[in-house]
């Protein structure tokens, strides 16, 4: 059984997907429609008023390879009802590739991605929009690390980005997806508010099984991760 290390916290991720019964998240299923997330460059920022496997990532700098997109809710259009906490900016790379079945794979990845930074700001598994991406038992477990997390009263704050993603291996309705993160700029917060510098360690990879499901999106069902990971540091 894999282990998911959540910004240094320990998780196992299920690999087993078979349960009983599918779990209800909220007044979503696993069978509710795709949000469409189309492939593109996007950021969603906080408003006022959101191991390592086989597969190499080699990105280029990161300070240079983000690129914005114009509506901040491109990201979070997928979690109905949910907006990011003001001190929260997330970017995500397009890291498209002209292969049609790669590509929606890449664009479901961007709903998992956001299905963790759900979570993590809020603590609830339970926001629309997480059962979708992530399959009943990735859900389950990431309750287990989550819950402790927020009743510690610690919350994360910062910017984090998602680059170099790709799709190395694809079998039928089952692939393998990898990608990095960059949490220099995204750390835990106190109770009181407090940051807490390098809390979050700096580059890291992960890589993700996931699975075709009977509404045709790619949902994560396996999920690893490797802190400080040194390929996803800039090349330059």
């Amino acid at each position: 059984m894999d282990v998911l290390f959540m910004r240094g916290r320990n998780m196992v991720v299920g690999l087993t997907a078979v349960l009983g019964a599918v779990m209800s998240i909220g007044a979503c299923s696993s069978g509710q429609p795709k949000a469409d997330l189309t492939p593109g460059a996007s950021s969603a920022t906080g408003a006022s008023s959101p191991a390592a496997a086989s597969g190499s990532a080699t990105p280029s700098d990161t300070t240079t390879s983000s690129s914005a997109a114009s509506d901040s809710g491109s990201l979070t259009s997928a979690f109905p009802g949910f907006t990011l906490p003001a001190d929260i900016k997330v970017t995500i790379d397009p890291d498209t590739t002209g292969d049609p079945v790669k590509d929606k794979i890449l664009a479901d990845n961007s709903g998992v991605i956001m299905s963790y930074v759900v979570a993590d700001a809020t603590g609830n598994v339970k926001t629309p929009g997480v059962s979708t991406y992530l399959g009943p038992v990735a859900v389950y477990n990431l309750l287990q690390v989550e819950g402790p997390y927020h009743a510690a009263g610690k919350t994360p704050t910062g910017s984090v980005h998602y680059y170099a993603r790709k799709v190395p291996a694809v079998s039928g309705s089952t692939a393998r997806v990898v990608w990095c993160q960059d949490l220099r700029q995204y750390f835990d917060k106190d109770a009181s508010g407090k940051s807490i510098p390098g809390s979050n360690g700096t580059y890291n990879f992960w890589t993700a099984q996931v699975q075709k499901n009977a509404a045709g999106v790619w949902q994560s069902t396996e999920t690893q991760m490797v802190k400080d990971a040194p390929q996803c540091a800039p090349t330059s």
